[in-house]
């Protein structure tokens, strides 16, 4: 009974660690370099040795504390070969990030006694997280494009009025010309 308390204590509290984390890690903005804030918020959160995070799809890779010298080559093994393990010796799980169905990068938690749920569960917050910021950087970059070419149509609207202008006003009085009567060779 009293293991049984103590795996059901020990379960609230990593069901905590992972709400506080999923808050902190889903509330980062679009920023550039949200793989170091992600890592950073996994080490202090979990109390990690070090957190390595590999974002594929830019082939990025961003660290916090520190992890064995192999750890790297191990997540970008993980992401390649889209698996999960955990090294006993050096208390690492190295862990495939899955977004919609695909892998999208790779985890190492380093200095980890968690499971493999909780392991699962960061892997997840991170691929969604990542996702998440890549997308409001494309739609960042799609709306600045969207009032460029906005300002790029007003501009050639603004000059092709400044062009027409004198022209008008120059045919205007080329029509009343003829009304005033026979031009000498000097006025024609």
């Amino acid at each position: 009974a009293q293991l049984k308390a103590q795996e059901a204590a020990a379960a609230r509290e990593a069901s905590q660690r992972l709400f506080h984390a999923a808050r902190g890690i889903l509330s980062l903005g679009a920023a550039a370099e949200v793989g170091n804030q992600i890592t950073a918020l996994i080490r202090e959160e979990f109390g990690l040795r070090g957190v390595v995070l590999l974002d594929g799809a830019e082939a990025r890779i961003f660290t916090s504390g520190a992890c064995a010298p192999q750890t790297e080559n191990e997540v970008r093994s993980s992401f390649l070969q889209k698996s999960s393990a955990f090294d006993r010796e050096t208390q690492t799980w190295v862990c495939a990030l899955r977004a919609g169905g695909r892998t999208t990068g790779g985890l190492a938690l380093c200095g980890s006694t968690m499971s493999s749920l909780e392991a699962q569960a960061i892997a997840s917050l991170c691929a969604i997280t990542l996702e998440r910021a890549r997308s409001l950087r494309n739609e960042t970059h799609a709306e600045a494009a969207r009032l460029a070419e906005q300002l790029r149509s007003t501009v050639v609207e603004a000059l092709a009025h400044q062009i027409k202008t004198p022209l008008s006003v120059i045919q205007m009085a080329n029509s009343t010309l003829p009304a005033v009567g026979e031009l000498s060779e000097t006025q024609a």
